[in-house]
């Protein structure tokens, strides 16, 4: 059986453990392949920082970003990023202005 993988660039399939099926094809091993998506996730291209935190350094670089470009750059869905927003606002970054024209501004 051929299985197609479409991968990310920079993303290393080598890095993973394989292993031998009965019919005697390699497949990934669920371990190899969580622990590479949970190290990606925690510690990937931006050093491991948290979400707050990466949101606040894309946030400092262009103040006019938009909710979407925060969540492609950072790498994680819209909705999360709405979520970790929503718990920082008015603590650690506030929004001012319209939707429209309107900017972040980091408060601590």
């Amino acid at each position: 059986m051929a299985v197609t993988i479409k991968m990310h660039e920079g993303f290393d399939i080598d890095h993973f453990a394989s292993k031998t099926s009965p019919e005697g094809e390699n497949e990934i091993v669920n371990g190899g392949l969580n622990g590479g998506l949970n190290g990606g996730l925690n510690g990937g291209l931006n050093g491991g920082l948290n979400l707050q935190d990466q949101i606040i350094n894309q946030i400092k670089q262009n103040t006019g970003i938009t909710v979407s470009q925060l969540a492609i750059l950072i790498g994680v869905p819209k909705r999360t990023v709405e979520r970790e927003i929503s718990t920082m606002k008015d603590i650690r970054i506030k929004y001012t202005g319209s939707k429209k024209t309107g900017y972040w501004e980091v408060i601590e």
